[in-house]
């Protein structure tokens, strides 16, 4: 794990961040881990993006990296009167839960197309069907969220073509008898509609 140290300035009570090194981490724990260094006065935000740039954070994500580039240190007055207490378990809720379902869906596909569009040896208990149909139900689910009207008519659109992209290849997988390079073709456009409504919308500061 790596710890960074809390300068003494910062104040009496002790503070460690501790978040694992490179990609072993998920991907939000490195910005906020900088962007809390940064609030903590524990490190500068060009000393904040530089971590991130280390641990593997790519630079699409303009949004995280103006998160930490515009933090600035809370002062001692601050910190003293900020909640010590932290929650065990905090559970997503809405869009959030659902695409966290989503990520690890998508992970799984991952394993599953590497090994040859099918169950991976070293994950037997994969299903790729099952797995597709799974990306698609949660991303169905995140469009149950209210909050998602708020993001717009772009987003909605972005998430209806996502889903038919997922139901048809969960289709193809669920029938049987598609080759390596038929589902590769109903692969691509799930994961660029993917990868293109994250840079239009996830990936922006403000979005």
């Amino acid at each position: 794990m790596g710890v960074a140290p809390l300068d003494a300035a910062v104040g009496s009570k002790p503070r460690v961040i501790s978040v694992s090194p490179g990609q072993s981490a998920p991907l939000s724990r490195k910005p906020a881990a900088a962007a809390a260094a940064v609030t903590l006065g524990m490190m500068t935000p060009e000393q904040g993006e530089a971590f991130m740039r280390r641990a593997g954070t790519a630079e699409s994500y303009a949004g995280l990296y103006a998160c930490v580039r515009e933090a600035t240190a809370a002062t001692a007055e601050e910190l003293a009167a900020a909640p010590g207490e932290f929650p065990a378990v905090r559970k997503p809720r809405g869009i959030v839960a659902a695409m966290v379902e989503v990520d690890l869906a998508y992970e799984h596909l991952g394993a599953i197309r590497a090994a040859g569009w099918k169950v991976p040896a070293d994950h037997p208990d994969l299903v790729p069907a099952a797995e597709a149909g799974r990306l698609a139900d949660h991303l169905r689910y995140s469009g149950e969220d209210g909050a998602v009207k708020s993001l717009g008519a772009d987003f909605e659109r972005r998430l209806r073509a996502s889903i038919e992209r997922a139901t048809a290849l969960e289709g193809a997988l669920a029938a049987g008898g598609a080759g390596p390079e038929r589902l590769e073709a109903l692969w691509k456009p799930v994961a660029a509609s993917c990868k293109e409504c994250h840079a239009a919308h996830r990936d922006v500061r403000g979005k």
